[in-house]
């Protein structure tokens, strides 16, 4: 092989190289800015669970007490106290 071949085969060897490095990059690039959406879709999922799940304690609590409040109405003779309402964000999951 003469120098010139050479020269051309190198040249074609690094078009296909960079062509080849270019598609990987740009489809690196596609897959990370779906995983990064993906990421804010399950830290937005987390926070509504994390947010509903407090609601869920908050509401056991109430419950607790109106049973608590049962018991002494049930000891003393007197009338039931009112049964406590679920909230909204609570209706369809329960």
């Amino acid at each position: 092989m003469n120098p010139e071949q050479i020269t051309a085969l190198g040249g074609g060897v690094v078009a296909i190289m960079t062509a080849v490095f270019g598609w990987l990059n740009a489809r690196q690039a596609k897959r990370f800015a779906e995983l990064e959406q993906r990421v804010e879709h399950l830290e937005t999922e987390l926070a509504e669970s994390k947010s509903l799940f407090r609601e869920a304690v908050r509401f056991i609590r109430v419950l607790l007490a109106h049973i608590a409040d049962l018991g002494i109405a049930h000891r003393t003779g007197s009338d039931r106290p009112p049964v406590p309402e679920i909230p909204e964000r609570l209706r369809e999951e329960v």
